[in-house]
């Protein structure tokens, strides 16, 4: 990770916890060395753990860094066979001619583990986000009667925002699971890759993973109209085919939850939205959207008072009249004030969300939202 970080206090060394992680101490001998690290990562919490040429690795646990500086500092080769050996011959294959590679590991000891793989100056990479063995239940994560009336849609779009690594599939898990449960629905997910399993409960899901299930998320999305499913699943959106489809699916009576990476609240979720298509384009988008859009989630996650935890913040947009007209009339600054004077039917800005989980929890640090265009920034200082 470099020594431009050592002076920085929130890269720590994880002394403070490191003699209770009885993988890190007792590493077991059976499993790949890389496994240790992974199942060590699961015991003490963590959210992540990284990988760097000439670095020790880096524990990400609550918003904070840690050093795992007991452990080796691995060189070039050493960290190439460190990675290497958790992948079979056709996934190395594959990383070293594409030199980028997203996959999943999974076994009983670390769960499910999402791992970045990549190339740099210095050599290989790895960045593993440590997915949690149980989704959560919805009044875990907001406001429970505004999330459970996403579960209660028939149909439309719902949209859940946010920055990389902010909680998104988990609350789209969550979602789906509360629907799993509750509704006799046909689902169908299709996944970059399957983070969290679903079986089948009052509902019959099937998942579908893109480049093993389905060549990609315009033939899958295609292929789950065409199955007449009830709620279709993405967990991205790229591209206009893929927005053209989502929108058509929910027209059709589908109800259609997608995740989409922003950097902003509900307006800059829909100018992403109906940036995919060109200026001539953009009045039947804008129309299309505001008859099929039912609600946006933009969130973010805060750290707990001295880093022992994480909270989600969510800003939640459900449609209205007023809101629709917002949107094909391209006004789309002043649909935070809406938003925020809505309340009543569920509504809530992330200011509003930061109000009530001040309430609730201390946060850590001071959070401060700065709003511009219809667009929040949210920083620690």
């Amino acid at each position: 990770m470099g020594d431009s970080h050592e002076d920085d206090d929130s890269w720590v060394d994880a002394e403070e916890f490191i003699h209770k992680i009885e993988a890190i101490n007792k590493p077991r001998a059976d499993v790949p060395e890389i496994v240790n690290y992974l199942i060590a990562a699961r015991e003490i919490n963590a959210s992540d753990i990284y990988f760097s040429v000439d670095e020790c690795p880096v524990l990400k646990r609550h918003g904070k860094f840690h050093k795992l500086l007991e452990s080796p500092f691995y060189r070039q080769e050493e960290l190439k066979r460190l990675v290497y050996g958790i992948l079979d011959k056709g996934q190395i294959q594959r990383f070293e001619k594409q030199l980028d590679m997203e996959l999943m590991y999974v076994s009983d000891e670390t769960g499910s583990i999402r791992i970045n793989l990549y190339h740099s100056q210095e050599g290989v990479g790895a960045a593993c986000r440590i997915i949690p063995r149980k989704i959560p239940e919805l009044q875990d994560l907001g406001p429970k009667e505004s999330l459970e009336k996403i579960a209660d849609l028939e149909d439309g779009f719902v949209v859940i925002t946010g920055e990389a690594r902010s909680g998104k599939s988990t609350t789209l898990a969550a979602i789906v699971e509360h629907i799993n449960i509750n509704k006799k629905k046909v689902i169908i997910t299709i996944e970059d890759l399957i983070e969290y399993y679903h079986a089948n409960q009052s509902s019959l899901i099937d998942q579908r993973q893109v480049g093993y299930h389905t060549l990609n998320f315009t033939t899958a999305i295609n292929t789950a109209i065409r199955s007449k499913a009830d709620v279709i699943v993405l967990t991205d959106i790229k591209s206009k085919d893929e927005m053209t489809l989502a929108m058509n699916a929910a027209d059709a009576g589908i109800l259609v939850i997608a995740v989409m990476r922003t950097f902003g609240g509900s307006g800059e979720a829909i100018y992403r939205m109906l940036n995919f298509y060109k200026d001539s384009e953009q009045k039947f988008a804008s129309y299309q959207l505001s008859r099929v859009l039912r609600t946006i989630i933009w969130q973010q996650l805060l750290p707990l008072k001295d880093f022992v935890g994480t909270v989600p913040a969510m800003e939640i947009l459900h449609n209205t009249k007023k809101i629709s007209e917002l949107i094909r009339t391209n006004q789309l600054d002043k649909i935070y004030k809406e938003v925020g004077k809505n309340r009543a039917l569920g509504m809530q800005t992330m200011e509003q969300s930061f109000e009530i989980l001040q309430t609730i929890h201390e946060i850590e640090g001071n959070v401060s939202l700065a709003f511009k265009y219809g667009k929040f920034l949210l920083a620690l200082l």
